[in-house]
């Protein structure tokens, strides 16, 4: 007698393959809340800095594109 079971769908979706390290039980929690709620605002993250004092608008420029060159999944708005 041979017993057959169906298949079924994985619960939730699929983390993705690492390429480095695995990810930590926090990372593939974001992750994977993310994942089940692509349109969930939840994991949107944003900043807002103050500079008190002189600012050199040149140095200030080039360390802003450095940091987007450096940080591919860094999105940043800047508003003054």
């Amino acid at each position: 007698m041979t017993v057959r079971t169906a298949e079924r769908a994985p619960a939730t979706p699929a983390a993705p393959e690492p390429e480095g390290l695995p990810l930590t039980a926090a990372q593939a929690g974001m992750w994977f809340a993310q994942a089940l709620d692509p349109d969930s605002p939840a994991q949107n993250t944003a900043e807002c800095i103050e500079i008190h004092g002189p600012v050199d608008p040149a140095l200030f420029a080039r360390a802003l594109r450095r940091t987007a060159d450096e940080a591919e999944a860094l999105c940043v708005r800047l508003g003054g």
